[in-house]
């Protein structure tokens, strides 16, 4: 188990910077098209939307079941048009007098017909927030490379204190070089 969730940790960065990479690819295709993928139950309808930086997300939800033959099932389609904002076209659809703040928008709607949901996010945040954990483990990793470095030359790992005068503890930090904790008897209680 132990094993399977260090896999998971150490596979976390690569798979989010795979995913970041195709956010960037795909928003640089957003100026150029708008991209929309559809996905019908018998109740419900799901559009996922690109187009010029925004990512778009609706859930239309009907108090009816569809006039559509769709009787059992999930229906997925998809199309492209000219590039245009998402979100006036999104946001359109929700009786709002609520403008997108910064390229954030929530809005929810409930009719005698169903209900509807819409999320627009900028995709500039979506890059960030896939590029964080790859981030944190460059940053770890050099953290850990640079420890050892300093330890093979013999300078503190933690503080790098140059310590071949005194190899048991750092005089600067107080910190046991780890080979030194290794050999230290086991406390007996």
């Amino acid at each position: 188990m132990k094993r399977a969730i260090r896999i998971l940790i150490n596979a976390t960065p690569t798979v989010s910077l795979a995913l970041a990479v195709v956010t960037v690819f795909l928003w640089r295709l957003s100026y150029h098209q708008l991209r929309r993928t559809y996905c019908q139950t018998p109740r419900s309808t799901y559009v996922a939307s690109i187009s010029r930086g925004e990512f778009s997300l609706e859930g239309h939800r009907s108090s009816v079941f569809s006039r559509v033959t769709l009787v059992s099932g999930v229906r997925w389609w998809s199309e492209s048009h000219h590039a245009r904002y998402v979100s006036d076209d999104a946001a359109s659809r929700i009786p709002s007098d609520r403008a997108p703040v910064a390229g954030f928008y929530f809005g929810r709607s409930i009719g005698t017909e169903g209900s509807s949901t819409v999320i627009l996010i900028p995709i500039w945040f979506v890059v960030a927030l896939l590029a964080v954990p790859p981030a944190l483990a460059f940053r770890r990793d050099a953290r850990r490379r640079r420890g050892v470095r300093r330890a093979a030359t013999g300078h503190c790992a933690q503080c790098g204190y140059d310590c071949r005068a005194t190899p048991d503890r750092c005089p600067e930090c107080g910190a046991v070089p780890i080979a030194k904790d290794a050999r230290l008897p086991e406390p007996r209680g």
